[in-house]
């Protein structure tokens, strides 16, 4: 797809992604995998499901979604993800924002709600 959008568009990769910086805005992604126990993985699911957090960070929590594990979205368009390894005791927390600082204090929110269970 990537380089049908370079053959279509004809601008660079750099420019690619400056259009959308432009558009939508500055945004960073990021990821961590913890060791979590299997045996208390479905806990931990249901716990954060039924208990969202209000905010991430500074903004409200507008939506949550439950398949494929549990994803927080914030007013601002940053989320938080955490979900658990198909076939090891690993968890994986995700966490997109619209800068760096904010996506490591989300990763650090992400491991502070695996403590719950």
């Amino acid at each position: 797809m990537l380089l049908e959008l370079l053959a279509t568009e004809r601008v660079s990769v750099k420019k690619l992604l400056a259009n959308l910086v432009e558009q939508f805005g500055p945004h960073e992604y990021g990821r961590i995998d913890t060791r979590f126990p299997l045996e208390k993985r479905a806990a931990l699911m249901e716990f954060l499901a039924k208990n969202p957090p209000a905010r991430l960070l500074r903004s409200p929590l507008v939506d949550m979604k439950t398949y494929d594990g549990v994803k927080f979205i914030a007013q601002d368009s940053s989320w938080l993800m955490l979900r658990g390894s198909g076939t090891e005791p690993i968890l994986r927390i995700y966490a997109e924002a619209k800068s760096h600082s904010d996506v490591s204090k989300l990763l650090k929110v992400g491991l502070n709600l695996t403590r719950w269970v």
